[in-house]
């Protein structure tokens, strides 16, 4: 899953580079977001598993507060140099190897170079 959500998130947000002031506050209020819901676990996990429920989808708490725990694991910069949020050009190329694995040999893979995907927008 996650292999598929970065890929489509490589895809999908190429072509939104020139929507900077979008971009900015979709990427302020996502990181809001994901510090609400730090903040809020449990209210954040009970979220989930009933749209989860209401999507007929299964899921249990355990499952969920795990889950939530590795992403929030993740999204924290630990000892690097780096404020959250920001990407490190070291992480990104590491990420794009994957990625580059997943691909079809035809996929123009010039546009997922560092420049053409990522530019901070939070200072």
């Amino acid at each position: 899953m996650g292999l598929i959500f970065l890929r489509m998130a490589f895809i999908a947000l190429k072509n939104l580079f020139n929507q900077k002031e979008a971009l900015l506050k979709f990427a302020e209020a996502t990181l809001k977001g994901w510090e609400y819901a730090s903040s809020h676990k449990e209210y954040t996990i009970d979220l989930v598993v009933e749209k989860m429920k209401e999507a007929h989808l299964p899921n249990n708490h355990a499952h969920q507060r795990w889950m939530l725990d590795k992403v929030l694991e993740l999204m924290s910069p630990g000892n690097k140099n780096v404020k959250k949020g920001q990407l490190l050009d070291a992480d990104y190329y590491r990420a794009l190897d994957i990625v580059k694995a997943t691909l079809k040999s035809d996929y123009d893979k010039s546009d997922l170079m560092l420049e053409n995907f990522y530019k901070p927008l939070i200072k």
